[in-house]
């Protein structure tokens, strides 16, 4: 069943996996992040990291920016 804004509601919903840069791996709850390069300037590389890899590396999810 969904809502009237098309949210599920009294559903379960299955966790995401996503690979996380850091983890070399799949975790749940993973966020892109933005990591420089230093040596390629202004230009920055999208990265993504799981929760316990963005507090270990003091990382910003980019929708937090």
């Amino acid at each position: 069943m969904t809502g009237q804004d098309g949210t599920p509601t009294g559903e379960r919903l299955a966790p995401v996996f996503q690979y996380c840069h850091w983890c070399r791996g799949f975790a749940s709850d993973v966020r892109p992040v933005a990591a420089s390069d230093a040596g390629s300037g202004p230009r920055q590389q999208s990265y993504s990291a799981c929760p316990s890899h963005r507090a270990q590396h003091g990382l910003t999810p980019l929708g937090e920016q």
